[in-house]
């Protein structure tokens, strides 16, 4: 059974019971984040089948999944709204949706899905081969709150599709609680579970 931070849910190699990020407090805006799978070749494939190739029927079935794990699971579930990560207008253009809002269909009956409060302004590269400072250099500004009441005193959950060094959430959590956000907690369907020490590569 593999032991994971109880912060930011990335996998431990050692003893404790908080990884060195979480130890230094550098995700101190987000209370929690957890993930439902290990970013394995089998999710790869399911990820970016519904990202890249315009498989839009995947997210039903990994809707429920997330749904249900988000439903078992009181500790990220006591939240007034969910805002899935945005996707920059030209990327939205570009792809026709955005696969994260698609992951929180099953959401929609039972929670206050918003994707109107939220937006992103600056469309960055992609950050697979970038490090944790790169990844946070590049997605700073990159979104703008268009809607602050609405989050004035809510708990809030983020959702996104991968959880990597989680320089996007912890960017989008930042701004929530500067903009008095109660708490900010994250869900995502995958997790990376390779040590986070690879910017050093």
């Amino acid at each position: 059974d593999d032991k994971i931070c109880c912060i930011c849910g990335v996998k431990l190699y050692g003893e404790g019971k908080l990884c060195e990020r979480c130890k230094n407090n550098e995700y101190r805006e987000i209370k929690l984040a957890r993930s439902v799978f290990e970013y394995d070749d089998i999710m790869k494939n399911l990820i970016h089948s519904l990202k890249y190739d315009n498989k839009k029927y995947l997210a039903k079935p990994l809707s429920n999944i997330l749904y249900n794990y988000f439903t078992y699971h009181n500790e990220i579930n006591d939240v007034d709204i969910i805002i899935p990560v945005p996707l920059h207008k030209s990327r939205y253009k570009k792809r026709g949706y955005n696969q994260t809002e698609l992951l929180l269909q099953s959401f929609k009956e039972t929670h206050q899905v918003r994707t109107d409060i939220v937006e992103r302004i600056k469309d960055t590269p992609t950050q697979t081969k970038l490090s944790l400072e790169e990844r946070r250099k590049n997605l700073e500004n990159a979104f703008s709150l268009v809607k602050p009441e609405d989050i004035k005193n809510k708990r809030i959950l983020i959702v996104d599709d991968i959880f990597t060094t989680g320089a996007t959430t912890l960017t989008l959590a930042k701004l929530l609680v500067k903009n008095k956000a109660r708490s900010v907690k994250c869900l995502t369907l995958c997790h990376t579970s390779k040590k986070l020490d690879f910017e050093k590569e």
